[in-house]
């Protein structure tokens, strides 16, 4: 059963992430433009590049499925363990403090404080009780829903303005259903769901803008909202604008005005110049916006987004040595979740979460969010057999 849910599973990130971007690659070859983010940019670069770009982010698409595979195959023999219900009441508390966190500073709303000096907001920035949450919520689904913990997720992630929560718990709750359910009445809930969204969506996403602190902001049709959310969902245009620019990007990263990707993360962000940026940020910052619209005082990082560079970005950018490090750094952020879970847990719920999590993030090259998911599992691990020793001890 869950080896099938697992192959069936894969269905969905296919749609809902691969297909989008091989249709935009025909789009931009089709045209001649590039739509990145929803700022139109002129196309300098051949048929070729555009051709590259999709092929990789496809090979890419199917190695994080084949090592994914891999590793869940060893996991079917894992018994169905589920954490105490203390457990969720510690994971709830850290809820609580990044609430506070998020009400009395601001911190953490999208375009909100995303630096502060303040205790409470430092300890959220790094304890994650979001993905505490996700791999509890995980852990305890076969046992029913922490109806408390997911309630509280929900809130704190509206207030901040983020939506894709919802289809981060859409992937893991559909895996744990195709374990249930037979897979026409999966297909069933995926379609309504596929239909529900994109006909809520132009409201959903407005509430989104204002949340965030927007003043401003048009409503969409229908059609337009689901040509925009294609457009996010999708990174090749992302990547053939890297590809048309990589002499520029390159310069910027031997001066140091690009940090590499593996200090682009909390610890690895102390180390780095001041004054440079992430490859993301970068990209946005001196590509995607009207730098006119803005003062020299701008603080960038009140914009809460910046654009999506996925793995096969960095291709571009790095040189041939470079790359095998590269190769390495991706390999092993892949399979470390995985190999947590393996020695440490062998935690059969965690499987959708795993998977989940690993694919959304390191596919799209959201590596910081990343190392902060694998040091959150690492905390989970350790609270989990603290508990599950104390409780053995009581009984």
């Amino acid at each position: 059963m869950y080896y099938n849910a697992m192959r069936k599973w894969w269905y969905l990130p296919f749609l809902v992430y691969l297909l989008p971007n091989l249709v935009m690659s025909l789009f931009v070859a089709e045209f001649n433009l590039l739509i990145v983010d929803d700022y139109p940019i002129e196309l300098t670069t051949g048929t070729f590049t555009i051709i590259s770009a999709s092929l990789l982010i496809a090979v890419v698409f199917f190695c994080i499925k084949l090592i994914s595979q891999y590793y869940n195959k060893k996991a079917f023999s894992y018994k169905d363990t589920t954490p105490t219900k203390l457990i969720g009441i510690i994971i709830f508390i850290l809820q609580i403090l990044n609430l506070l966190a998020l009400l009395l500073f601001d911190f953490g709303r999208v375009g909100g404080a995303s630096i502060s000096t303040n205790l409470l907001s430092t300890l959220v920035s790094y304890i994650s009780s979001d993905i505490l949450f996700l791999l509890y919520y995980g852990h305890y689904r076969e046992k029913g829903i922490p109806y408390f913990n997911l309630g509280l997720y929900l809130i704190i992630n509206v207030l901040k303005g983020w939506t894709g929560i919802w289809l981060i718990l859409f992937f893991i709750e559909i895996y744990f259903q195709l374990t249930k359910r037979p897979v026409k009445q999966i297909v069933i809930i995926v379609l309504v769901s596929f239909v529900v969204i994109f006909t809520f969506y132009p409201t959903l996403n407005k509430y989104k803008f204002l949340i965030r602190g927007e003043e401003y902001y048009e409503q969409s049709t229908l059609l337009e909202s689901a040509a925009k959310l294609a457009v996010r969902l999708q990174y090749t245009t992302n990547v053939i604008l890297i590809a048309q620019e990589t002499e520029s990007l390159k310069s910027g990263l031997k001066k140091e005005t690009i940090f590499p990707y593996y200090l682009d993360n909390k610890i690895g962000n102390q180390l780095v110049n001041p004054n440079s940026m992430n490859l993301q940020k970068y990209l946005t910052v001196n590509y995607l916006i009207d730098k006119n619209l803005h003062t020299a005082n701008t603080d960038f990082d009140e914009l809460g987004w910046y654009t999506g560079v996925g793995i096969v970005g960095w291709l571009f950018v790095l040189d041939p040595g470079e790359l095998i490090l590269y190769f390495f750094f991706i390999t092993l952020l892949i399979i470390s979740p995985f190999v947590l879970n393996h020695y440490f847990l062998k935690a059969k719920g965690l499987i959708p979460v795993i998977q989940t999590l690993t694919f959304s993030y390191v596919f799209h090259g959201w590596f910081a969010v990343h190392i902060t998911f694998i040091f959150a599992f690492l905390l989970y691990i350790i609270i989990y057999n603290i508990f599950k020793r104390k409780i053995s001890n009581l009984t």
